[in-house]
C-alpha cells in the first residue's frame, strides 16, 4: 500500500486486531489474546491499532475490574510494546437504552479511555432511527455521560 503512490507513504494506516477483538468484554473465550500477539506491518509512525470493546452495562459493577484490565492491556501490549496509538473504533454497553446502567457504564468507560489517551467511538444508538433525520439524541443521558468525563 505504501508504494502505490500519492501520499500513501505518509497516510495514517489503521490495523485491526484479529476480528477487531480487544480480548475483553463479551468476546468468545478463544478471542482473548489478539492484542498480545498482534504485529504491525511496518515501523511505528503513521500507523495505529484498532479494537472493538463491547460490554453488558447491566453488569458494570462486576465488570469494572475487567474494564480496567482492558485499558492496562492496551497500554502494555500495544502502546508500550509496539509504540503505536490505539483507537477503540466501536464500544458499547449492549443495549440502546438510555437507562442508568448505560449512563454509568458509558461515563466510566469514556473516562478510562480519555485517561489512557485512547480515542473511543460509541457504536450505534446515540442518535438512531428517526432521530437521525431530526437530528436528535436517542440516548441524551448516555451522550452527556460520555462527554462529561
Amino acid at each position: 500500500m505504501r508504494a502505490t503512490g500519492g501520499n500513501n507513504l505518509y497516510r495514517n494506516l489503521v490495523v485491526n486486531t484479529y476480528g477487531a477483538c480487544s480480548g475483553d468484554g463479551t468476546w468468545n473465550s478463544h478471542l482473548k489474546d489478539p492484542i498480545s500477539s498482534i504485529q504491525i506491518p511496518e515501523e511505528p509512525g503513521h500507523i495505529a491499532i484498532e479494537v472493538h470493546s463491547y460490554w453488558d452495562a447491566g453488569k458494570f459493577a462486576a465488570q469494572k475490574a475487567d474494564i480496567d484490565r482492558l485499558f492496562t492491556n492496551l497500554d502494555t501490549y500495544i502502546v508500550k510494546r509496539l509504540g503505536v496509538p490505539v483507537i477503540i473504533g466501536e464500544w458499547g454497553g449492549g443495549t440502546n437504552d438510555d437507562n442508568d446502567a448505560n449512563v454509568t457504564f458509558a461515563g466510566y468507560f469514556s473516562g478510562k479511555a480519555r485517561e489512557a489517551g485512547i480515542a473511543a467511538c460509541w457504536w450505534m444508538g446515540l442518535s438512531d432511527g428517526s432521530d437521525r433525520i431530526v437530528p436528535a439524541w436517542t440516548m441524551p443521558r448516555t451522550k452527556d455521560a460520555i462527554l462529561q468525563k
